[in-house]
């Protein structure tokens, strides 16, 4: 500040003693407080208006009152009384969003037009369980400031797996799901797929996938990774037609060995880089996000999604750490072959 303000000290400076929170960032009050030493013919002008009602404002004050470190102002609530400040403890985040999207929807229905409902949160990843909640309560949202979780490239990713379980027909989805992660298999060779399925297996992506060795001149590195990808959506697919709930089926889609989740769990242990180790974890707790919204689903319904094919093998769940190994609910320890009722028995589709 010394150096902009140069020798005649002509510096303006805005800040807030009582909102420094971030002080491995360099965010101290110190800073605040001593610049009337630094620059002693300053002047000081306090922004005391506040739109808020005198309830909030009032609350709000007597939360900092008490800090040593601050100087003390005089606030004025613009609005007036009225307000009211409500404190409601929650026993988890999903109860917290649950009650949200349950005070929105009798909002709604009270009459209240939707664009004049906003929830506020410190961190777009905050939001990630009322996005959920109101997806489950059928309440249309946008997320502004940052993507949404179904938004996210990795998510949508994941979603072109589960598209192309319920409709093995799509292009669309096959292309964007044999190719995240990178498999080597580039557009020409995934035409070639398309046009594979549709002249010898009635469109089915998934098969001609899975028998990608009728076709000709293809690399053999090439041909493994095709003939694995449709192989395992087989085996999620046998589990549709043994109607596995839809938390189950997701899981497996994202768990398939060489898949998404593999991918992005040796991007997080494997990478050099630190950026890139934080982004995989980044996308594997989307990911996270992405089933614990379908294991909800099938908990509050009796739907199952279309049919589909033999049961995946024991693969652990994915957890952020390496022991011991966590259910995608983040709940204990557990292996996705061990339903409720106890180990699957092997069976064929």
């Amino acid at each position: 500040m010394a150096l902009l303000g140069g020798a005649g000290g002509n510096v303006c400076c805005v800040g807030d003693d009582d909102q420094l929170l971030y002080s491995w960032r360099g965010a101290e009050p110190r800073n605040i407080l001593a610049f009337a030493e630094r620059f002693p013919a300053h002047a000081r002008i306090v922004l005391g208006r506040n739109c808020s009602r005198a309830e909030i404002l009032d609350a709000a004050a007597a939360c900092v009152a008490h800090n040593t470190q601050r100087e003390p102002k005089a606030l004025i609530a613009m609005r007036g009384g009225g307000g009211e400040v409500r404190v409601i403890a929650y026993g988890s985040d999903r109860h917290e969003a649950d009650s949200v999207a349950a005070a929105i929807a009798h909002a709604l229905a009270g009459g209240i037009p939707a664009g004049e409902v906003l929830v506020l949160a410190r961190t777009g990843y905050a939001t990630g369980p009322l996005q959920a909640a109101l997806a489950r309560a059928g309440i249309p949202h946008r997320v502004l400031g940052s993507l949404g979780l179904y938004e996210r490239s990795e998510v949508r990713d994941a979603l072109a797996y589960l598209a192309l379980l319920a409709n093995p027909a799509d292009a669309q989805a096959f292309k964007r799901a044999v190719g995240a992660p990178k498999r080597g298999v580039g557009v020409a060779t995934a035409n070639r797929v398309v046009q594979l399925a549709r002249e010898t297996r009635r469109g089915d992506l998934i098969s001609a996938s899975a028998h990608a060795d009728a076709l000709e001149n293809m690399r053999p590195p090439v041909r493994d990774r095709l003939r694995k990808f449709g192989g395992g959506l087989e085996r999620v697919r046998c589990e549709l037609r043994q109607a596995r709930s839809i938390g189950h089926v997701v899981v497996a889609a994202l768990m398939l060995d060489g898949g998404l989740v593999q991918h992005h769990q040796q991007r997080r242990d494997n990478s050099p880089k630190p950026d890139e180790r934080q982004d995989a974890e980044r996308v594997l707790e989307d990911l996270r996000s992405l089933c614990r919204a379908a294991q909800a689903y099938a908990a509050t319904s009796s739907q199952r999604m279309p049919a589909s094919p033999a049961s995946w093998s024991r693969r652990r769940a994915f957890t952020p750490t390496k022991s011991p190994p966590a259910s995608p609910t983040g709940g204990s320890p557990s292996r996705p072959s061990t339903g409720p009722k106890g180990p699957r028995r092997s069976s064929s589709c």
